[in-house]
């Protein structure tokens, strides 16, 4: 798993939280709805106007919050993996608590007895081992 798929984890987090904020105060629009008035014998179109108390757009926000809690699930469930598959305890739990948790590096230092400074090297450092101990493909020769 990568950095930015990792901290995918932190933004899809963020996002929910917005949108469940967006949820509280849907906002009202002008609507207006087409029918055909059939009183006279013949299909007229007519057309009804009024306002909307933000039901539409509260069927759309919940709607995508519950994609976008999906995504995260699948997210999440992609880094415990990752996070599982790691030797050194301290960097899992560093992992964890920053990606799975959603801490930030003060509250993982705090915890864990480190500056938030030291938290972010440590990441730094991960990531950098990771991007380069990737096995690499191999050119096959033409012999």
């Amino acid at each position: 798993m990568t950095r930015n798929e990792m901290e995918q984890c932190i933004s899809l987090r963020a996002e929910i939280k917005a949108i469940e904020e967006s949820m509280k105060s849907p906002k009202s629009t002008y609507v207006t709805v087409f029918y055909k008035d059939y009183r006279t014998g013949k299909g007229i179109p007519k057309s009804l106007e009024g306002l909307d108390n933000g039901e539409e757009q509260l069927r759309e926000l919940k709607a995508y919050h519950k994609n976008r809690k999906r995504k995260l699930m699948r997210r999440l469930r992609q880094a415990e993996k990752f996070i599982d598959g790691l030797e050194d305890s301290e960097m899992r739990t560093i992992l964890r608590m920053y990606y799975i948790n959603g801490n930030s590096q003060k509250e993982i230092g705090d915890a864990l007895s480190f500056t938030p400074g030291r938290i972010s090297q440590k990441l730094t450092t991960f990531w950098n081992v990771q991007k380069y101990s990737k096995p690499r493909k191999s050119k096959q020769s033409g012999k």
